[in-house]
């Protein structure tokens, strides 16, 4: 359950959730994440950015149960005419029933453009998934423009590591889409192959949406994945996995340096019965923002509501986000 959860607390709360895989991050904060080396390899972005999560949920249940989850991030990009590096290194904590985690990630990920329509991408992230299971990604894509619309392709190998056994799997994606200074949107699929040994899910395929439209002094933002397949290898029966991802918000100007954008986010898993209970969630938030000279700051509140693994469960989050655009 940690990476539903975390999943869950975060990126409905955070201002820097991960958003583009193939298209790089237009929004007006400049300091939104990227989320694969195709993205990275195309950006042009400098800046630094801190941010700090808070988010309490607790279930209903005889007695209840609370879980406390704190995130500390701090990421950044660098890029020149013809290089870009995108960097983040965060902590995860969490809390529930006197049971403490303490969970980290680092992502590297690197680009390089050539004179003319062609990139090339490379990535290395470290995951702990819990305190003894870590999940590292090899990553390898590029991208090339043919008829002002972009294409990109990529493999992401995953070498899972538990205490007794080792495992593996990869993720191809391919996808296109177009970009403007005030109009970007990209589409594309990802294939997950079968795992082996530690790694005992199936293989799946996902479909993906992105996209970002600034019109005047708002900034509407969304993404929808969806995902779906065999939950373990070798089950004939009661095996369907999917799972939906839904994230839609808009920023509104208020004067010329601050902002407030609402938004909303929605995560469901469907897991066999035989393996668990599904689980649903929906968060509501509102950030409040300060931008001027290159800074930007936010504020955002949040409450989340839905079943955790068939528990009802309800809290309330908040996020601090400080960013400088060079």
């Amino acid at each position: 359950m940690k990476k539903f959860i975390s999943a869950v607390a975060l990126a409905a709360l955070s201002t820097s959730a991960y958003a583009n895989v193939l298209m790089p991050e237009i929004s007006r904060d400049g300091k939104t994440k990227n989320t694969s080396v195709l993205a990275v390899s195309q950006d042009k972005r400098s800046y630094i950015a801190g941010e700090y999560t808070s988010q309490s949920l607790e279930t209903d249940t005889t007695p209840s149960v609370d879980l406390d989850i704190t995130f500390t991030n701090l990421f950044g990009a660098v890029s020149t005419d013809t290089f870009s590096f995108e960097g983040s290194y965060s902590k995860n904590k969490m809390e529930t029933m006197g049971a403490e985690q303490d969970l980290a990630e680092l992502n590297l990920l690197m680009g390089f453009r050539t004179g003319g329509n062609l990139t090339l991408g490379l990535g290395l992230s470290v995951d702990e998934l819990t305190e003894t299971i870590d999940d590292t990604v090899l990553e390898a894509g590029g991208t090339m423009v043919v008829n002002g619309t972009t294409l990109g392709a990529s493999l992401a190998h995953h070498m899972i590591d538990t205490p007794t056994t080792e495992g593996d799997y990869t993720v191809l994606t391919l996808a296109f889409g177009k970009q403007d200074k005030s109009v970007s949107w990209e589409t594309g699929i990802q294939y997950t192959t079968k795992g082996n040994d530690a790694v005992l899910a199936d293989t799946r395929l996902g479909v993906f949406g992105n996209g970002t439209m600034i019109v005047n002094d708002v900034e509407l933002d969304g993404s929808l994945s969806y995902e779906y397949g065999d939950y373990l290898q070798n089950r004939a029966t009661d095996n369907d996995y999917s799972q939906l991802e839904i994230s839609l918000d808009a920023e509104f100007l208020v004067g010329p340096t601050f902002y407030i954008t609402p938004g909303v986010y929605h995560l469901s898993t469907t897991l066999p019965k035989a393996a668990d209970s599904d689980s649903s969630i929906l968060s509501v938030k509102s950030d409040f923002g300060y931008r001027a000279d290159g800074l930007d700051t936010t504020f955002g509140l949040s409450y989340s509501t839905g079943e955790l693994e068939g528990i009802d469960a309800d809290g309330i989050g908040f996020n601090l986000n400080v960013g400088y655009k060079f």
